[in-house]
């Protein structure tokens, strides 16, 4: 296990032009707005987590993600790297400490401990009545009203790169996720994507919490947020198709991974995905090599668009 150990994925930070747009945008998308100071907009889902999406003023930008790690003696080890800065507070929503990174691309990573845990906003389930299972009892009609999805939380991000093995060994040395499925095209030697997962030893978690792919220059691909199940996606497509937003890919079902999936772009071209029904694996499962043209199609629904090599 290496001196660094992720925990969790905390949140995104991005920069936009115009907060005000940015702001409609993901709150329609289903994330809750906690804070709008001047320059910065802060977002979260329902469960405990205060902050998992950070929009601040300027162009636009990815800027990079955040980590959570189990102990201060965790930052303190990672303090000591080359490419790190010392152990400094967080004045943003939900407080803490970090130790900031940056990975061989330029995107920020921060690591972060003591965050404060919010109470969770508490959703109204949906009781489905399937073929196998009566679970809402008789005349307990289901009437919810047309909204945006209600995002659970932050679950994964994808980023663009010119290196792949290079970000790969990064992301797997330095704050030790696990390989969970690599891509390749033509020679098993020409990996184009990789799926890599949290380190949490026999925990079961999300098949990926970070992929990245080939492609001619670094950038972000999608960010992609739970929901809370089958029947939210549908609800969050319809609300932001009747807003005008823009419709990315979807609705379908990944093959790795298995997630069923609706994608959309904000205002600036960013992808943000509504996501389902992972697959879960802990530290037991060996990564798997896939070509590509296997590994990218949709198990039903509409194809996933052709990654930038």
């Amino acid at each position: 296990m290496p001196a660094i150990a992720v925990s969790d994925l905390a949140h995104v930070r991005l920069r936009a032009p115009d907060l005000g747009q940015a702001r409609s945008f993901v709150e329609s998308f289903g994330l809750v707005t906690t804070e709008a100071e001047a320059g910065t907009v802060y977002s979260r889902g329902t469960d405990a987590n205060p902050r998992c999406h950070i929009y601040e003023l300027g162009e636009p930008a990815f800027v990079g993600a955040a980590f959570l790690v189990e102990s201060e003696d965790i930052l303190r080890a990672a303090a000591t790297r080359d490419d790190a800065s010392a152990i400094e507070p967080i004045n943003e929503p939900g407080g803490g400490v970090r130790v900031r990174l940056h990975d061989p691309d330029g995107f920020a990573v921060d690591l972060m401990h003591g965050v404060e845990i919010l109470p969770e906003i508490v959703v109204d389930l949906h009781p489905v009545n399937s073929a196998h299972a009566r679970k809402r009892p008789d005349g307990n009609f289901y009437r919810r009203p047309p909204g945006p999805s209600q995002i659970k939380r932050l679950g994964h991000y994808v980023t663009s790169t010119p290196d792949v093995k290079r970000i790969r060994a990064w992301y797997r040395e330095t704050l030790g996720l696990l390989g969970t499925d690599d891509i390749y095209a033509g020679s098993e030697e020409n990996i184009v994507a990789t799926f890599n997962r949290l380190p949490r030893g026999q925990e079961y978690v999300d098949h990926h919490v970070f992929m990245t792919h080939q492609s001619p220059e670094a950038g972000l691909n999608h960010l992609g947020f739970e929901v809370q199940d089958y029947d939210d996606i549908f609800f969050g497509h319809y609300f932001m198709k009747e807003a005008g937003l823009t419709h990315r890919t979807g609705i379908g079902r990944h093959r790795l991974g298995s997630q069923v999936y609706n994608q959309w772009s904000d205002p600036w071209g960013r992808g943000y995905e509504h996501w389902t029904d992972t697959d879960v694996l802990n530290e037991e499962y060996e990564p798997a090599m896939h070509p590509i043209d296997v590994a990218m199609k949709s198990q039903w629904g509409e194809p996933i668009p052709r990654l930038n090599q």
